[in-house]
């Protein structure tokens, strides 16, 4: 899967993929922040918008398979290769959720200050910085129909994390260099899922997002896609297969797992194109920004300005915002930290 247009005046289709799904993240979420978690569940199930909203973060995580594992094969040993894991997601995350905790809590929460500051739910809120996940703060947004949920995003960076330590062991077993081996391990763990699935859950009821569990698989295609890539053409008839097969599966709760090979490919053919630059958005990469700051701005919005409280203003102001913290983060964590990269080598 290889496409050689090189040119100055052209970008990477991931540098676009991860915008569109960044955003649609921050789309979907507003329909929940705004009316509350389940009637927003149940109006993009009555609408049919669950076939739209089912395949964001599946491609989110072939995307990071395919361009992590590249990340692997470029390094030269594992240690450099945890160590830009570790660089490119810990410090951004920490000073997300200080910020959220002493500066964003602080101003919204309903409770006095020392209240605040001294009550356990606060500091439990800090192991956020490593992957322990928690969304509550003391008093914030308790009067929110996504009661008390400060950052719902957070729920992928375990099963994120999770990948990672299941590459470097697919590393360390020498399973990257049998790249044929790797898709008959997806497609044994496809064939488990499926049965996970038929035991654990009612066919019959539809499913809006896959679990955490099941998005590892999707990583894991896309780095399959990356292993294999010598006999995998770049193909449109292919793309357009990919997507119909891969839609349709996401659709079954039950062979949902089975969608982990077509979608990483869909994915990855998009990634491959080599659109028009855009300068403002090449500017540097406000993905991860995005998927930081966004819903907790989301909620602000809505218990702070009266056109927060609306779908679609509430979608338009919070991007808006959700942009300038991004390119903070960007220019003034992420990349400053990427000079730290040769520590190992």
């Amino acid at each position: 899967m290889k496409n050689k247009i090189n040119t100055n005046d052209v970008t990477s289709g991931f540098d676009y993929l991860r915008y569109f799904l960044s955003f649609s993240v921050i789309f979907i979420h507003s329909f929940g922040v705004v009316s509350g978690g389940d009637f927003a569940v149940n109006f993009i199930l009555n609408n049919n918008l669950h076939y739209l909203t089912l395949p964001v973060l599946p491609m989110f995580f072939a995307l990071s398979g395919f361009l992590v594992t590249s990340s692997l094969l470029r390094s030269r040993n594992i240690m450099i290769f945890l160590w830009m894991r570790v660089i490119r997601i810990y410090p951004a995350l920490m000073v997300e959720v200080i910020l959220s905790a002493i500066l964003l809590g602080a101003i919204l929460t309903s409770n006095s200050l020392p209240d605040y500051f001294s009550n356990s739910v606060f500091y439990e809120y800090l192991w956020n910085i490593v992957g322990y996940v928690h969304y509550k703060l003391p008093g914030v947004f308790e009067n929110n129909p996504v009661k008390g949920v400060v950052n719902i995003s957070l729920w992928t960076i375990p099963y994120e994390l999770e990948c990672y330590i299941g590459i470097t062991i697919f590393s360390l077993l020498g399973l990257m260099k049998k790249p044929r081996l790797s898709l008959f391990i997806l497609i044994a763990l496809s064939v488990m899922h499926c049965f996970y699935v038929k035991i654990n859950i009612q066919e019959s009821i539809p499913t809006v997002a896959l679990g955490g569990s099941s998005l590892i698989l999707f990583f894991l295609a896309g780095v399959c896609i990356n292993l294999n890539k010598d006999i995998i053409p770049h193909s449109w008839l292919l793309f357009f297969t990919t997507s119909v097969v891969g839609f349709y599966l996401l659709s079954q709760p039950l062979y949902s797992g089975f969608a982990a090979l077509p979608i990483a490919y869909t994915t990855i053919w998009l990634g491959l194109l080599k659109p028009k630059k855009v300068p403002l958005l090449m500017g540097g990469d406000y993905s991860y920004g995005s998927y930081l700051y966004a819903f907790p701005i989301q909620q602000m919005m809505f218990q702070l300005t009266d056109v927060g409280k609306i779908f679609l203003g509430n979608f338009i102001l919070s991007l808006s915002i959700t942009l300038i913290f991004s390119v903070f983060s960007w220019h003034f964590i992420e990349k400053p930290m990427l000079k730290f990269k040769s520590i190992f080598s």
